[in-house]
């Protein structure tokens, strides 16, 4: 055998051997990408516009193909693969997993445990498309919260289908009875809260639907969110002594205040911002709010300076004998 002929027949078996461990049931010469979902399995990944090329698993002639082996740990639950940029081949499309039944374009594959799978797409013609698979990591929800007066914040729910999710409250009382705080109950992966003041304490929201991939057999995922209502915040103005003596030069203005989240701030009718402030006879009032700037309290007092004592003396002449 030439040599030149030897060279090619070793380079080409080390070529197949070499793309076999990386992507199984291909020809050498498809192409494969190799994606790693353990570090992040809630995530989306996008490949470079790329032409197919070869066949894998029983594909034949006329179509080509594209290999991703895509390495998941247990957080993931599902991947979805679609194209997402480039040439969009027409007709029914459909993708592979480890040389399974083809499942269409789009329609998320329910991983059964962690490890690496192989998802093919093959095709005829070898235009360029980009690819996207998308790692679906189980359904989960915002954490809880505690929410001032007057104020509105949001709970999320990851990783579910919006199309019937809903949301509840389901405790105080009966199942139900606080969904007049919320600005959403169903087919809504968000929805807003409000603190109107009509409650003051924690209610639990609960929220149900199906995982975005459809792969738990009960298609129902059930998560609680607590949420803490504040009442009302107050401010009370503390006068030392509202009365002092005209001659005393002035008095200390404290402040107490209560139901207030987060880090308050203060605005005396004096320009003043501090939580005390020393003050003289007249008029004096106080806003506080806190960082979040739902709602301002406020109060106000007088100090007021006694008139002083007058005395009058008069005299009396006495005549001694």
């Amino acid at each position: 055998m030439p040599i030149v002929y030897r060279i090619i027949v070793l380079c080409s078996i080390l070529l197949i051997n070499n793309f076999q461990l990386i992507a199984q049931n291909c020809d050498p010469w498809t192409p494969n990408f190799s994606i790693d979902f353990t570090t992040n399995p809630d995530s989306l990944w996008q490949s470079a516009s790329v032409s197919r090329a070869g066949t894998c698993c029983t594909a034949t002639n006329p179509d080509r193909c594209i290999n991703f082996s895509v390495e998941v740990s247990s957080q993931t639950q599902s991947i979805a693969f679609f194209i997402c940029g480039g040439n969009q081949p027409t007709g029914s499309l459909f993708y592979q997993v480890d040389c399974g039944t083809p499942i269409p374009i789009g329609e998320a594959y329910c991983v059964a445990q962690a490890g690496v799978y192989e998802f093919t797409f093959c095709q005829p013609g070898s235009s360029q498309s980009q690819y996207c698979l998308r790692a679906n990591s189980l359904p989960s929800t915002s954490n809880d919260f505690s929410i001032a007066y007057q104020c509105v914040d949001t709970m999320q729910a990851y990783n579910y289908e919006v199309t019937g999710l809903t949301w509840n409250s389901i405790s105080p009382g009966n199942r139900g009875d606080y969904n007049y705080l919320l600005s959403c109950t169903g087919d809504c992966n968000q929805t807003t809260v409000l603190n109107d003041g009509s409650y003051v304490g924690i209610v639990a929201f609960e929220v149900c639907g199906n995982d975005i991939g459809k792969c738990n057999s009960n298609n129902t995922y059930c998560d609680t969110i607590q949420v803490d209502f504040y009442e009302q915040p107050g401010v009370t103005i503390n006068v030392g002594n509202p009365k002092f003596c005209a001659t005393s030069d002035s008095v200390i203005l404290t402040t107490t205040i209560t139901n207030f989240i987060g880090t308050p701030s203060y605005l005396w009718n004096t320009g003043e911002t501090s939580d005390a402030i020393i003050g003289t006879p007249g008029n004096y009032w106080v806003e506080v709010s806190d960082d979040i700037h739902c709602f301002t309290a406020s109060d106000s007092a007088t100090v007021e300076a006694n008139t002083p004592l007058q005395v009058n003396l008069t005299t009396t002449s006495l005549d001694c004998y």
